[in-house]
């Protein structure tokens, strides 16, 4: 360790004891060497206030936006007693005005030690008064980095080592535009006609859909594939449990009256298999024509712990007892078979219960729990739009499902990449894609209503798609940017006009002339009626995109607009979303007119 390095750190431990402290990095995404760092400074400091603050560095391109990666970095850190906050500007700009003490950073190496000391001069000629402190990290944290965890999984390998479930969720969100879903259940429930009508409302809706069969890729394994990895796994097996049918293959038959009976044998094998199954899942999910749901099938994701293959979105298809029996004999099997067969796996109650243990346990996850006994009556088209809400967290799905479904020219991947880049611009801070996901949420409720549908989901994605700064025509050129692409993807004239006219219906200057002009126009207002504190970060949002403008100019502007609402008989044109959000969004509004004060 150099002598300088030595003298900067001497010289902030002249600081013994601090009361409010910043641990500051860009966290594109968050990790586990970051919340390392962070249990070790409360660790040291317990009664201290510790500040977590997600910067800005202009010379970065981030995969993330500031939001999306604060956002991560809450949920990761929600069971810690820290504050997450975004800031923009100098660090030494933003600790000075917050009135920090320190500001900690991590390093990772001799290098990471030397930029660090570099970047505390710089800082000190900012602000003499500024302090920091460096937090070396454990050895076993060296190798977890942001850019690391992203590099791996691009080629799709294995970042549950360096990430959180859900930061893992979002990375292949992001990379790969693969969403995984877990399906699972005690056999005889009818896992297999639920992965059927999975894929079949997928098809229906356009969203591309990968099947990935566990059982079917162990098979493989055992009987098919002539990889060398795959060979000497079988040759393990057969060594194990002499079970060789001709040709060197293992003999399924035989192998499951081995291990059905014998819990033993049954961690045995999945402790023999374990390895060339993940790479052979890994495998199946490589590729550029993987994008798309993804459905992890498998009867025992719960009792070999794979909830991680779908980040603990699982799907649980029970059933009663006569039911499950009834299935099972009429599949072939005798009693004695099948009470092997109940034997060897978890029964639904342990199944629940190892799923959500692992939901608690990473904070992150959903459990679809289907009963599918012969008297039930499971509502599909529900448990399908509830899936793709929680996994769909940036439209993708959808936005290629509409594509596909309307038979636009070419693929979706160009268009919807322009989107995100558009609604991601810097000076946006509620026209983002938040906004169209969230609209997205309530425009699927409401699809049979309308006798367009796909129109109106056409329009609601292109609606912002131009957002200039101190422009007048936003809704002006997006729609005409709407209806061109409508035209330029061979989706007729009838449809590029109704786009048009649709989006400019988001404008709030003239009374729809049609529902579904009436039904996204009312979209576009829903956060009116949402309780006091989304309303309240909505109207900060808006303020903070018009920060250019007067404060006085913007005050009187703004009372005007939603004035014009208030002075509305109902807020929303269609009843369904009057009678959710309209008596909300007039006690919102007038709220917020009385804090305008003008």
């Amino acid at each position: 360790m150099s002598g300088d390095f030595l003298e900067a750190y001497k010289d902030c431990k002249t600081i013994n004891s601090m009361s409010k402290g910043l641990y500051a990095f860009s966290g594109d995404p968050v990790t586990r060497g970051h919340r390392h760092v962070i249990e070790r400074i409360l660790k040291a400091h317990p009664d201290d206030e510790l500040v977590i603050g997600i910067g800005v560095n202009p010379d970065k391109n981030y995969l993330f936006t500031l939001d999306e990666r604060t956002d991560m970095a809450c949920k990761y850190l929600s069971d810690l007693n820290v504050e997450v906050a975004a800031f923009e500007g100098m660090l030494t700009d933003y600790a000075c005005e917050n009135g920090f003490d320190v500001v900690y950073r991590g390093i990772r190496d001799e290098y990471d030690a030397r930029d660090e000391l570099n970047l505390f001069n710089v800082l000190r000629d900012q602000n003499s008064e500024f302090e920091m402190f460096f937090i070396p990290a454990h050895y076993e944290m060296t190798k977890i980095s942001s850019s690391n965890a992203k590099a791996i999984a691009k080629e799709h390998g294995s970042i549950d080592s360096s990430v959180s479930s859900s930061v893992k969720e979002a990375i292949y969100g992001k990379y790969l535009s693969q969403y995984p879903i877990g399906l699972t259940g005690v056999s005889g429930a009818g896992k297999s006609y639920w992965a059927k009508e999975i894929k079949n409302k997928c098809n229906e809706s356009g969203i591309p859909i990968h099947h990935i069969d566990l059982d079917v890729l162990g098979h493989q394994i055992l009987e098919e594939a002539t990889e060398d990895l795959y060979v000497k796994t079988r040759l393990k097996i057969i060594e194990t449990f002499d079970v060789e049918s001709s040709g060197g293959f293992v003999d399924r038959k035989a192998l499951g009256a081995v291990v059905f009976d014998n819990p033993e044998n049954m961690t045995r094998l999945n402790e023999i298999m374990y390895k060339p199954m993940m790479i052979k899942i890994t495998r199946e999910r490589y590729g550029a024509d993987k994008k798309g749901l993804l459905l992890i099938d498998g009867a025992l994701i719960a009792e070999f712990g794979w909830m991680n293959l779908s980040n603990n979105n699982t799907i649980l298809v029970s059933t009663d007892e006569k039911t499950q029996e009834s299935r099972l004999f009429n599949s072939g099997l005798d009693h004695e078979q099948i009470g092997r067969r109940k034997e060897s796996q978890y029964t639904e109650n342990l199944k629940r219960e190892k799923l959500l243990d692992a939901i608690s346990k990473d904070n992150n996850g959903t459990l679809w729990e289907i009963d599918n006994s012969f008297d039930s009556n499971p509502d599909i088209d529900g448990y399908f739009k509830d899936m793709i809400f929680k996994v769909d967290r940036w439209g993708e799905l959808r936005f290629s499902g509409l594509w596909n479904r309307i038979g636009a020219d070419g693929t979706p991947d160009e268009e919807y990449r322009r989107l995100v880049r558009a609604y991601s611009e810097p000076h946006r801070h509620y026209h983002t894609l938040d906004h169209i996901v969230s609209g997205l949420d309530e425009l699927w409720g409401v699809r049979e209503l309308l006798d367009k549908p796909d129109e109106v989901e056409f329009a609601w994605w292109f609606h912002d798609s131009v957002y200039k700064r101190q422009s007048n025509v936003n809704e002006i050129k997006s729609a005409e940017a709407a209806s061109n692409l409508s035209r330029n993807v061979l989706l007729g004239e009838d449809f590029a006009t109704d786009v048009k006219r649709l989006v400019l219906d988001t404008a709030h200057n003239k009374v729809p002339e049609t529902f579904e002009g009436e039904v996204i126009a009312d979209i576009d207002t829903l956060v009116f009626g949402t309780v006091p504190e989304i309303f309240d970060d909505y109207e900060f949002r808006i303020g903070k995109e018009y920060s250019w403008a007067d404060p006085d100019e913007f005050k009187t502007k703004r009372s005007e607009i939603l004035l014009k609402f208030l002075e509305r008989s109902q807020i929303y044109y269609t009843d369904v979303f009057e009678d959710a959000y309209g008596a909300q969004a007039r006690a919102n509004l007038e709220r917020v007119l009385v804090k305008l004060d003008v």
